[in-house]
């Protein structure tokens, strides 16, 4: 099985904040940069389509100096109270939440084929989507809809694509199956917030 469900979050206060954080997404220029940067690192070629059709959101990456949080990670309560939540479950009780960024595949965009890969899982969270939004891991595919969280098979060749008319954002939680606590001091309890 290439994606296991894992659980059901209700993400109505974090989609609801999510139209005052969209500046937060990097323009094309920018994005071209790091991608270029990471994939001349990892020895992969640069694909203009994943540039054009993909934006993402560093909330949490570990850099050489440790943990780096984005400036707007602290005062986004609706975010830390899910990846609290995330935290919490059972299915996940042996991860330890690592890398966390928010990605949003524009209208009829299509993320080129990522090889196998080994490494931290990959928990997908869907926010918003539409039916024309898929996820292709190995032979299977899977329309994730909002508030599910799954597990999602890296160690197979993966692509995603978004058919429909308006975008498809995820969280994208990196775990690793280890007894370290390194989220802890980054995540609060779930607290109630009021929208917008």
């Amino acid at each position: 099985m290439n994606f296991i469900y894992l659980a059901f979050l209700d993400t109505l206060a974090l989609t609801a904040s999510l139209p005052s954080h969209m500046h937060l997404f990097p323009a094309a220029d920018a994005f071209r940069e790091i991608r270029l940067r990471e994939n001349t690192e990892r020895g992969w070629p640069l694909h203009a389509e994943e540039v054009d059709a993909l934006r993402e959101i560093r909330l949490r990456e570990e850099t050489e100096r440790g943990w780096r949080l984005h400036p707007d990670y602290a005062k986004w309560n609706s975010l830390r109270n899910i990846l609290s939540r995330v935290r919490h479950l059972p299915a996940c009780k042996d991860f330890t939440l690592g890398a966390v960024r928010l990605e949003m595949l524009r209208p009829h965009g299509i993320v080129p084929w990522t090889p196998p890969a080994e490494g931290p899982e990959i928990l997908h969270l869907a926010l918003t989507t539409n039916p024309g939004a898929q996820m292709i891991c190995g032979l299977e595919h899977l329309h994730l809809a909002p508030g599910y969280l799954y597990w999602i098979n890296r160690r197979v060749p993966t692509t995603q694509c978004n058919f429909g008319e308006w975008p498809r954002i995820h969280l994208v939680i990196e775990a690793a199956k280890e007894a370290l606590e390194s989220l802890a001091e980054d995540v609060v309890a779930p607290q109630d917030e009021a929208c917008p």
